[in-house]
């Protein structure tokens, strides 16, 4: 509207025209009595300018005195309300009246309030570019203050308001400080509301725009038609590109008769709360959105979006209630809270849905979204499917046609949740995925049932739906050859009455015939109900079966009789060895004839291919591998996508070591090998039930993790030099060799034989071993740098060599929780074994490392390795074996000239004590000084965490840099007393204080200081250098002119818009840098204190310090 009023001049008066007129005649003649009467006519013409109403009484539009300038407006006219008139009525009483722009722009907290008369049409027929208000509701400036209200209403029963062109509707009003100030337009009044614009924009502002912390509030007419053709995207509702409203809430609210066109929706965007709604003061109301042209979907609608900007400390909040109504939408992508990219800003949005169909062909429930390190910004998305009853029918539908994807995580993500709760609603879904966060489905009791229909899976055994709860629902099914159709980590069933119903079922070419239906980890006790088994498919003869709930996280399908096929393929190979769905390499009733999936596959002796090559994503029925003569390989490409079973017999060996993972409901080992792997990265089967009675083999490198229960007589042997992770509830009967690599157990039973370890392997875990345990190699409670207490139930024998690694906390010795133990059940048999500890900290306490209800024998070796503190192991009281911890770490300084890696392994150190070269232990202090010709980047690698007691750079010409994927951990704290430059890029979790002394300390991580818990000093004649991060919550201390004077506190990287929210001043300071640093509200309240001092804080450099 500014752009309309700088346009106005004196020419686009009419009185002025006919001023102009008058002038030309002033002679007396039949000329001048046509001027006059031009004249006469133009006193009462209709302007075409910027018309601002003048009336503080209010009154009616076809007054020409209640405008400024005087006279009705025309088709051209921009109206605009302004604080004139707030309060008073004015009424449109022109008949069907066309303008070029409608604004209320006043601050003054009274309603502005138009009328439209009955029958009467209000026209708003823009000529204003794309981004230019067509109708705006607020101002385009900031609001006097942050409680301003601008309030306004259109009105008017049988009265239409009709807006057309490039331009946006806007509804906004913006202050620098957050607070409750806030753009209201009310057409709850209004009969109708057509309108085909640019954009919609509630509560929306750019960056760097005059709005800042934008809040609006719409609330439609009765009946709205709203077609968006605009940029992308067309359709915003609170939505800033600065800083966030505080909690204050932007709102769009619905009316009785509802139509929303277009392309693209940001409903509740980046820093910001936000509310959809319908308007109670209607019944039974109804919103149909679409794309633009009114018929196709919408590609995309956000319901909850905060990743517009590269980093934000400032969250979403999003609501979105429809459940007083009907909603048919038809989309593509929906997504209900997706996070930020970076920092700590979240994101929690939730839709609640009462009747109607939201249809979709994918949806995401939950997304992370981050793309940075140290993200830690959480997501959460919860759809709520209910019954309004007042609709009839069976509540409101949500269908997913492809993919459903709950809780969906990037690495650097902080918690990602993805909550569906159906209430007397219905889901349809293709696909349901846990995208690795807390992915959660509860189908709740409700009358009628609540109803949850799956087309394919829900979840996979690799990465289940993490909860699941079912409560006098129904649940419609697949029956699969390729394992469940549900896959969870927890589930719960309560209620009366819970019915499974089955959809359709695979060929079957004999009977009885079993499907995996659900596998669960956790939470349900077997047997524990109420399932019951609903409808199957029709079929000719009728399929005849039961649900069983057979234990050991399976809930299964047994069918006894149906329909007969064939299915039974063997394996020639007769034109290659590739297993796909196009080469005639199988015969079917000994015709030759290509695979086709669903079939049940025999592979024996009668081939001269045996080194069979996956070439596809195959689906067989039940595989059989029968030889006694050849050696089996799958390998290649491709492989099993889904089978119901895999039956090895016959003496010879079977190796899986295809690239795919093999997913198969249920193994047999009937005779000779199944080996999983050749040492290498492939081959991996993904299974829920393996009964082993005869030997299996994982021959792998990488980590592979089964939590397949095991089951049979068989044996099973780790080799190749990689990880096997078992989890499953095993039973089988023979032994466990480890003979490569690491064996970790962390199930409840490994099984009922004895298990014995080689030397140069590892033996981890925090689960149970239910016979005689023999270490060749080394034992390590818990994973890898993860504390766990191992059970060893049929006693531990520690073989001479063999070696134990202990994590131990420096903090809580006594705790078993964060303390590596053994617990041995049986006799403890020792043979002078060495004893490593590892500490996340500097220790001391007494550390409880066995238990043993037997008898000791042998000894350990005295010496305690990986510490420089004095340790001692004290075995005197029976049945526990003790390590006390005491004194201090060593003094060591940096003394490597070629090898930068920070660990506990490489002597890259020069222990100032001993005068020897020496590694680092948790605990000691560590020196970076002027040692000539060592390497100044030091490397903390992925997977290790260093924890010195203090770090201390006093160099003046080595310039050192910390980096790398690991961290600085404990109660570390940093001393830089040196004139040089000290760079440090890890992200740490440290928890000492950081003291700049003197010289420069340039961080190159958000997290470089570690956590927020002692703050950073920067004293006078030194410098922190933001260099472009975000510190988030760390107190900064600063005082003096800094390093060179360049600032105490300085950014020389790139611009950061939320640098820190904590500055003290210490005494008289300066901040300087060439990168922009802003101080504000962004993740949590900002502060700059002095203490109650009179210090002055003094700005150098060529950057911009905003605060």
């Amino acid at each position: 509207m500014l752009r309309n009023h700088r346009r106005l001049t004196v020419i686009n008066n009419p009185m002025q025209r006919c001023k102009k007129l008058n002038m030309k005649n002033l002679q007396p003649s039949p000329r001048f009595i046509a001027g006059l009467a031009a004249a006469l006519l133009c006193v009462q013409s209709i302007h075409a300018a910027p018309a601002t109403w003048n009336n503080a009484a209010g009154g009616n539009w076809s007054v020409g005195a209640n405008w400024n300038p005087s006279g009705v407006p025309g088709t051209a006219a921009d109206l605009i309300f302004g604080n004139t008139g707030a309060g008073s009525p004015n009424t449109n009483d022109v008949s069907s009246l066309t303008n070029n722009s409608l604004t209320y722009d006043w601050n003054n907290g009274s309603l502005q309030t138009t009328y439209i008369n009955p029958g009467k049409t209000l026209t708003i027929n823009g000529s204003g570019a794309a981004g230019t208000a067509l109708l705006l509701e607020g101002s385009a400036a900031a609001a006097p203050a942050s409680t301003t209200q601008a309030p306004a209403a259109i009105s008017g029963a049988g009265g239409n308001l009709v807006l057309s062109g490039a331009g946006d509707i806007v509804v906004h009003l913006g202050q620098g400080t957050a607070g409750s100030h806030m753009a209201t337009l009310d057409m709850t009044g209004l009969d109708g509301l057509i309108a085909s614009v640019g954009r919609l924009l509630v509560g929306q502002a750019n960056a760097g725009a005059a709005v800042n912390r934008p809040s609006g509030t719409l609330i439609l007419a009765r009946t709205n038609t709203i077609t968006c053709t605009g940029g992308s995207p067309q359709v915003m509702v609170q939505d800033s590109g600065s800083n966030a409203n505080g909690s204050t809430a932007s709102v769009l609210t619905f009316g009785q008769v509802n139509f929303l066109n277009a392309d693209v929706m940001r409903l509740g965007g980046q820093k910001g709360n936000a509310t959809l709604s319908f308007n109670g003061a209607f019944s039974l109301p109804s919103l149909k959105i679409r794309n633009a042209d009114g018929a196709s979907r919408v590609s995309t609608i956000d319901f909850g979006y905060n990743g517009a900007a590269p980093t934000t400390g400032n969250s979403t909040v999003m609501t979105t209630d429809f459940s007083p109504g009907t909603v048919d939408l038809m989309a593509n992508l929906v997504n209900i809270a997706q996070g930020a990219q970076a920092g700590s800003g979240g994101c929690t949005a939730t839709l609640t849905l009462g009747a109607g169909t939201f249809d979709v062909n994918n949806m995401e429930i939950g997304w992370g979204n981050a793309n940075t390190a140290g993200a830690t910004g959480t997501a959460t998305g919860t759809v709520n499917i209910n019954n309004n009853g007042s609709f009839g029918g069976s509540g409101a539908l949500l269908r997913v046609n492809t993919q459903l994807r709950l809780g969906r995580t990037n690495n650097p993500s902080g918690p990602v949740t993805g909550i569906l709760n159906v209430t007397g609603g219905r889901v349809q879904a293709n696909t349901i995925v846990s995208g690795g966060g807390v992915s959660t489905i509860n189908l709740n009791s409700s009358t009628p049932n609540s109803s949850l229909t799956i087309s394919n899976t829900a979840g996979s055994l690799s990465s289940p739906i993490r909860n699941f709860s079912m409560s006098d629902a129904t649940l419609t099914i697949p029956a699969l050859n390729g394992g469940a159709s549900v896959a969870v980590s927890n589930l719960t069933v309560g209620g009366s009455a819970n019915t499974i119903n089955i959809s359709s079922i695979p060929p079957i070419g004999s009977y009885p015939a079993t499907f995996t239906l659900i596998n669960y980890l956790g939470g349900y006790t077997a047997g524990a109900g109420p399932l019951a088994l609903g409808t199957l498919p029709s079929a000719s003869p009728a399929y005849s079966g039961t649900l069983v709930d057979v234990g050991g996280g399976v809930i299964q399908l047994t069918l006894t009789a149906g329909p007969v096929v064939n299915l039974a393929m063997h394996w020639t190979g007769a034109t290659d060895n590739n297993w796909d769905l196009t080469t005639y390499n199988w015969t079917f009733l000994g015709i030759g004839t290509n695979f086709f999936n669903g079939s049940s596959p025999i592979l024996d002796d009668a081939t001269t291919q045996s080194n069979v090559v996956l070439a596809a994503a195959l689906s067989p029925g039940n595989i059989t591998v029968s030889n006694n003569t050849l050696q089996y390989s799958f390998v290649g490409g491709g492989n099993i996508a889904g089978a119901a079973s895999l039956t090895k017999k016959g003496s010879k060996t079977l190796i899986v070591a295809n690239q795919g993972v093999d997913t198969i409901s249920t193994v047999v080992i009937s005779g000779g090998t199944l080996q999983i792997g050749t040492n290498d990265l492939n081959g991996e089967i993904s299974a829920i039930n393996i009964t082993n009675n005869s030997a299996l083999v994982v021959d792998r490198s990488g980590s592979l993790s089964m939590s397949a229960a095991i089951a049979g007589t068989g044996t099973l042997t780790k080799s190749g030099d990689g990880k096997l992770i078992l989890s499953g509830a095993n039973s089988y009967s023979g032994n466990t060799i480890l003979n490569g690599g690491t064996l970790q157990i962390d199930g409840t039973s490994s099984g009922a034989g004895a298990l014995t370890t080689s030397a140069g392997t590892v033996l981890a875990g925090s689960g149970t071993v239910s016979n005689a345990v023999t270490v060749g190699g080394q034992m390590n409670p818990g994973s890898a740098n993860a504390t766990g207490i191992f059970n060893a139930n049929g006693g531990l024998t520690l073989s001479s060599g063999s070696t134990l690694n202990f994590d131990l906390s420096a903090t809580d010795p006594s705790n078993p929780a964060v303390n590596d133990s053994i617990n041995v059940g049986g006799n403890l048999t020792l043979n002078n074994n060495q004893i490593t500890v590892n500490f996340n900290g500097a220790p001391g306490g007494t550390y409880t490392l066995f238990t043993y209800s037997g008898g000791k024998s042998g000894n350990f070796n005295a010496t305690i390795a990986g510490t420089h503190f004095a340790a001692t192991l004290d075995t005197s009281t029976t049945n526990f074996v003790y390590l006390n911890v005491s004194g201090s770490g060593a003094d060591l300084r940096w003394n490597s000239t070629s090898d930068t890696a920070w660990d506990t392994i490489a002597t890259n150190w020069f222990n100032l004590g001993s005068s020897q070269p020496s590694p680092f232990f948790s605990g000691d202090s560590v020196l970076l000084d002027d040692t000539a010709g060592v390497v100044t980047g030091i490397t903390i690698a992925s997977g290790v965490n260093v924890s010195p007691s203090v770090i201390t750079d006093n160099a003046t010409n080595n310039n050192f840099t910390i980096s790398g994927a690991g961290h600085i951990s404990g109660s570390a704290s940093i001393v830089k007393s040196g004139l040089a430059t000290l760079d440090i890029n890890t992200a740490n979790t440290f928890s000492g204080t950081v003291d700049v002394q003197r010289g420069t300390l340039r961080t190159g991580n958000g997290a470089a200081l570690g956590t927020t818990a002692n703050g950073t000093t920067v004293e006078d004649g030194a410098t922190l250098d933001l260099n472009g991060q975000n510190l988030g919550g760390e107190a900064i201390t600063i005082s003096g002119a800094g390093d060179g004077g360049g600032g105490a506190l300085a950014n020389n990287g790139a611009a950061q818009a939320q640098a820190l929210r904590t500055l003290i001043l210490a005494g008289d300071a300066t901040i300087g840098g060439s990168g922009g640093l802003t101080m504000n509200n962004s993740g949590g309240a900002a502060s700059l204190s002095t203490g109650g001092n009179s210090y002055s804080l003094t700005k150098v450099g060529g950057n911009t310090l905003t605060l």
